[in-house]
């Protein structure tokens, strides 16, 4: 009886977990009027990327990174035609269901789009990255500098002569 009782208690947790995600999808999409406005919010935070901060990179950018490459997967399945339109017309007795594919051309151009997209994600990410990657050597060359620094220091003031080695001559 326990082993029933866990079993649909894991059962609850899984199917519950994959609503709520599926969810938050949905809101992902539905927040926004139109594709037009998800696609502008998207090119606003690619825009982000380029001039986040070095210093702000590394806790910032899996943020923009998940949103956008979520992005990317919901365009590349709208593109293919795994997302279809479904169009309702009224009839006298019922509702006939009618979907819309992308043409050829449609097609072309949904990847093109995304494209570009990915081909400017993927150039402002790198200067980014660059410009955290800078940082950090910047950073670290100060660090072994002051440690050259202290090095030495301790160094000479090991090798100084001592006030109570003149004292005693």
């Amino acid at each position: 009886m326990k082993l029933l009782f866990a079993f649909l208690a894991l059962f609850f947790i899984q199917t519950y977990s994959e609503a709520q995600e599926q969810n938050r999808d949905q809101a992902d999409l539905t927040t926004y009027a139109s594709t037009f406005e998800y696609t502008k919010k998207i090119q606003k935070e690619i825009e982000e990327v380029k001039d986040l901060p070095a210093d702000k990179f590394f806790k910032n950018i899996d943020r923009y990174r998940e949103s956008i490459e979520k992005y990317f997967e919901h365009k590349k399945r709208v593109c293919n035609g795994e997302f279809s339109t479904i169009i309702l017309t009224e009839g006298a007795e019922s509702k006939t269901a009618k979907t819309n594919k992308l043409s050829v051309e449609e097609r072309k151009l949904c990847f093109r789009e995304m494209k570009a997209l990915q081909t400017t994600y993927i150039n402002y990410m790198f200067l980014a990255r660059k410009r955290y990657l800078d940082f950090l050597h910047e950073r670290r060359i100060a660090e072994l500098m002051e440690a050259r620094k202290e090095a030495i220091d301790s160094l000479q003031s090991s090798f100084a002569p001592s006030d109570s080695k003149n004292s005693r001559r």
